[in-house]
Order: structure tokens, then C-alpha cells, then sequence
């Protein structure tokens, strides 16, 4: 909804660790102090409630799981709220409005109520509205400005105003247009942003301010790395193959008794052909996506659609609560059993508790390490106190190892990192920035990295340079340093020059001199082609750009805090 970082306020926490929680607090929290508040300054004690917005992703399965648990934590009573995957045209999107106590939401399917802006306007002036669920749809979006626009109009609203946006980095490309930009009505007081992962978010903004937290998980949170893994590296071009080829390597995963989490690819084709694939093997296997959402393979029944276990144009029951109340019922313990899908069995959708936990997860690449992270966290979450739970056999590539852990150790730490800077300085704000990332993901490897250095030359020294090689050019070099940066050359006295180099090709040149330069500019540490056998040395290299005149010089201290060799 716009950017003003000053108001704009980041909750980072690991997946599945209770974030939803975490934000109803909060809500409490600000609501309790602006009651507080208005009661020593409000002598006619007029409603000073906060009006909530909180915006989902565009999933309707992840939507109304947020409005069930919103409404049994804070309202006694509240709405069905909206989601809709597909295309929906304005008309749609108003008659599908309902009001349920204090809680507004829109949700595809119910046409019993035709909300527009105006009356939901006035919906808030009487009262009967503070909170509203939608989802990220542009046009939903478009409907929420409108209305916000029109409060800050109106001399009759005194209320705040806070928006949520759960999952924000999966739909910012939407909410963070200039069009949507809420900050410019005095009466939005934050906007807070929610996810466990923040990449695209930090690539956009540059710098993001996140909540602190002394702990950002309960002590019975089940993590990643807490499950067993199998690092498989199979020749596999898609989800389907990578799943086939996985099940030939560990046939026990076809026993009865298996709850198998079994994610696709983005095509909705990859959905039926996992479905298909894992029924021949005497799977049961539920596929989730915008499409449909059915159980298939239970014998004797054929395909069966979740309609047909409870009306989902009614219900406050979660998605993943369905699916374990269906799972009982049925006695789908006597089969296999699998999830498959992809959007819709990703981000934010909550299907372990206690009367289902997976015991085996077979994981295909996914080129998006956000989406990694996010995907595979399905099988993590506020687990390891229920009486069934076990560890998770998880299969995945070597690749998407790494990209989850590394997912994984942001999500834990950064919110406590910045809850313990809050400690060591009362003049910290709680801002964040790329470089602050990456030094918490690898500390000892950022430690030894620097941030390069520009050395101008002048056409004498940039002509003699050029002009010789090898020993005598490095010696040139290290001279012309020590003339114009002392420090720099003290700290390279006794570090061994790797590489000295003029890139002439463009994508040499590119790698080498402009992108070099851009951290220079940045402030940025910067490390390039050091080789494993130099990894534990402190070196130096030293690139010139012959179309500037300029010297860059890329320093590594790898010899620091390195175990002694045998």
C-alpha cells in the first residue's frame, strides 16, 4: 500500500511458528494503549478503537483460515472473508461483500450481500466495523484505497487507521504501487508487513525496519532442520520424475500409515500427473489447487470433491482441519496418503495438528528461494509437544538444502538479532539493510570479506601500469596504492596477490570493473573468484579498468579465525 518507511514496519518470523498469533497480540496490544490513550484526552469517551485492515494473499483456502482464527481469538463473533485465484471482474468483487458482527470481508461465492465502498463507509462511522479481511487482488486492493481515502475525508472518522499484509512478499508487485500508496492519508498510522521471508521486499526498499523479538519460536517448534533429510540429486526435469524417482529410491514410502507431503510444480497439469503417478501406487491423495480441490484414490469412491464434506462458502473450519477430521473419518490411515499442489499447499496454509502430522516430504527443486523455504516449511510448525509427532523424512536436492537452511537461519534470528541491537543502543531504530543479512547468515565468511576500493589513476600511472606485467606490475600497483590509500595498503602489505587483470570482453569486463564498482558505490563487501586452495589465505587482486583509468582492488582475509591444518 504505498511506501513511507517511517510508518512501515516489518513482523519477520520463521514459517508455521505462529505468526497469526503473533499479529492478533499486537492488535490487542495497540488497541489496549489507544484506549489508554483517548480515555485521559476523550472526555465524551467516543470509540477509539482501531479500524484493521488485513490483507491476505490471493488464496482463498489461506484466507479463510486467517478469518477463522481472527474471529475466534478476537471477536465472538465475524466473517467469511474472500479469496478468489481466478479473474473477477469489479461487479463480482462488490456483491460478494458480507458483514458478520465487527469483522468486514469479501469472499467469492457469497452474493447474499451487496457492499459497496459508501456503505461500508458508513458501516465504520456507526461502529459495526474494525476489522476487514481481504485479499491481495488488485481489485480488492483498488476497493480498500477508495475506502481509506473516503475516511481521511471524513471529519466524522477519528479513528487510526493499521494495515496488515500477510505473506507481503509474495504480492508486493501489487500492493506496493505508487496508486495504492495509503501513506498519504494522515489518518493510516502503520502499515505492517508479514512474512518469513523478506527478499523481495529488501530488494525493493533497500532497508526495512523490523519488529524485535527476544525469541522468534516457541521452544516446541519443529524447524527444517530438525527432520531427518535425504539429500537426493536425481535427473529429474520436473516434480513428477523428481517424486518417481525418489519413491523407486525409498519404497517404504508407499506402506500404509505414510503421509506423504508431496508439492508440484506452478501447473496445475503437474497436480493431476503427481495424483496419477502416486495412485497406481496405492496412494490416496488430495489435490488442492484454484482448480479444484478433491480427494482421489479412496477405494470404491472414485474422485470425491471436499464439497461434498462441508459447504466452503459457509464454514469456519480450516482448510487443514478438514483435511484431518476427512483423514479420521474415513480411516485413511489403511493407505497412503498425500497432499499435492502447489499455491495452494505453499505459503501461509497451515495443515499439521494434532490429529495429522507428515511423516514424509519428497520436495522437487524450486528455483525461488523464498518460495523454498515457504514450501517445504508445511512440514514444520508448533509440533513437538503433540503426543504423534516424530520427525519428518524429507527429500530434497542438495541446492534446495542450502537455499532452506539459509531461508531458515533469517527467519529465526534476524527478528532477535534486532531485539538484542535494541539492547546494546538506545539510538537504534530497528532498521535492517541487505548487508546486515548477509553478515548474519555467514558471519566468519562476511568477516573476511571487504568492501572493494577505487584507485584514480592519472594518465602517466594508468600509461606505465599498462605498459608492464606480471611481478613489475603488481609492484606498480602496490606503490600507487601506498601513494593515495596508506590504510589500504598496510592492510594488503603481506596479503598475496591472486590475480591482477584488465578485463577486455563485456562480460569480463562487467563482472569484474562495473559490477565491482557498484559495491564500491554501495558500501558493500565484495568477494570474486577466490579459489578453494586460496580460501584459507589473505589475498588481494587487482582489476584495471582501461576505459576509466581506475585501479579496483578486492581484498579477502581468509586466513582469519581458519582452523590451523594439520
Amino acid at each position: 500500500m504505498g511506501v513511507n518507511l517511517s510508518r512501515l514496519e516489518c513482523m519477520w518470523l520463521p514459517a508455521q511458528s505462529g505468526k497469526t498469533r503473533k499479529c492478533e497480540e499486537r492488535i490487542t496490544e495497540q488497541q489496549t494503549r489507544e484506549k489508554e490513550l483517548q480515555e485521559l484526552v476523550d472526555l465524551h469517551n467516543t470509540n477509539s478503537s482501531i479500524l484493521n485492515i488485513i490483507i491476505c494473499s490471493n488464496n482463498r483456502s489461506l484466507v479463510d483460515q486467517t478469518t477463522s482464527r481472527m474471529k475466534k481469538d478476537l471477536f465472538s463473533t465475524s466473517s467469511d472473508s474472500d479469496v478468489d485465484t481466478n479473474e473477477e471482474d469489479e461487479e463480482e468483487l462488490i456483491s460478494d461483500a458480507i458483514i458478520v458482527e465487527k469483522v468486514f470481508g469479501w469472499r467469492s461465492g457469497l452474493k447474499n450481500h451487496n457492499k459497496t465502498v459508501s456503505d461500508l463507509c458508513m458501516d465504520i462511522l456507526e461502529g459495526a466495523v474494525e476489522m476487514i479481511i481481504c485479499c491481495s487482488h488488485a481489485t480488492r486492493l483498488k476497493y480498500v484505497y477508495q475506502l481509506i481515502e473516503r475516511l481521511n475525508r471524513s471529519p466524522l472518522f477519528k479513528r487510526k487507521v493499521n494495515v496488515w499484509i500477510d505473506e507481503a512478499d509474495g504480492s508486493i508487485k501489487l500492493w506496493s504501487k505508487p496508486e495504492l500508496n495509503v501513506f498519504g492519508f494522515a489518518k493510516v498510522d502503520k502499515v505492517t508487513l508479514i512474512s518469513a521471508t523478506f527478499d523481495s521486499i529488501m530488494k525493493k526498499f533497500g532497508r526495512i525496519k523490523v519488529i524485535p523479538f527476544a525469541e522468534t519460536h516457541a521452544p516446541v517448534y519443529h524447524k527444517i532442520e530438525d527432520s531427518v533429510i535425504f539429500n537426493e540429486n536425481h535427473l529429474a526435469t520436473n516434480a513428477v520424475e523428481y517424486l518417481e524417482e525418489s519413491i523407486k529410491a525409498h519404497p517404504e514410502i508407499c506402506q500404509p500409515g505414510v503421509r506423504l507431503f508431496a508439492p508440484g510444480d506452478v501447473a496445475r497439469k503437474s497436480h493431476n500427473d503427481i495424483a496419477e503417478s502416486l495412485r497406481s501406487k496405492g496412494f490416496v491423495v488430495v489435490i488442492l489447487n484454484g482448480e479444484r480441490k478433491m480427494i482421489t484414490g479412496i477405494p470404491g469412491k472414485g474422485d470425491i470433491s471436499l464439497n461434498s464434506y462441508v459447504d466452503f462458502n459457509a464454514t469456519e473450519q480450516e482448510i487443514g482441519e478438514l483435511l484431518s477430521d476427512i483423514y479420521i473419518k474415513e480411516g485413511l490411515h489403511q493407505y497412503p496418503y498425500a497432499i499435492t499442489g502447489n499455491m495452494c499447499v505453499g505459503r501461509g496454509i497451515t495443515f499439521q495438528n494434532k490429529n495429522f502430522l507428515f511423516n514424509w516430504g519428497i520436495i522437487p527443486y524450486i528455483s525461488s528461494e523464498s518460495e523454498a523455504y515457504q514450501t517445504v516449511c508445511r512440514t514444520c510448525g508448533n509440533i513437538r509437544h503433540l503426543p504423534n509427532y516424530a520427525r519428518p523424512t524429507l527429500i530434497m536436492t542438495d541446492k534446495m538444502l542450502k537455499q532452506v537452511k539459509q531461508k531458515e537461519h533469517q527467519a529465526v534470528n534476524v527478528a532477535r538479532i534486532v531485539h538484542e541491537r535494541y539492547a546494546e543502543s538506545a539510538q537504534y531504530e530497528g532498521f535492517i539493510c541487505e548487508e546486515d543479512i548477509k553478515d548474519m547468515s555467514d558471519p566468519e565468511e562476511r568477516n573476511r570479506m571487504h568492501v572493494p576500493s577505487r584507485i584514480n589513476l592519472s594518465d602517466e600511472e594508468f600509461e606505465t601500469i599498462i605498459a608492464s606485467s606480471g611481478q613489475p606490475q603488481e609492484q606498480l600497483i602496490r606503490s600507487i596504492i601506498q601513494s593515495k590509500n596508506n590504510e589500504l595498503y598496510q592492510t594488503i602489505l603481506t596479503y598475496k596477490c591472486i590475480k591482477q587483470s584488465m578485463p577486455q570482453a563485456a562480460y569480463s569486463y562487467k563482472t569484474h570493473i562495473q559490477d565491482v564498482a557498484k559495491k564500491v558505490d554501495a558500501n558493500e563487501k565484495f568477494v570474486k573468484d577466490v579459489n578453494k586452495k586460496d580460501k584459507h589465505i589473505n589475498s588481494c587482486q587487482f582489476y584495471i579498468d582501461n576505459k576509466n583509468k581506475k585501479i579496483y582492488v578486492i581484498v579477502y582475509s581468509g586466513a582469519l579465525n581458519r582452523e590451523p591444518e594439520n
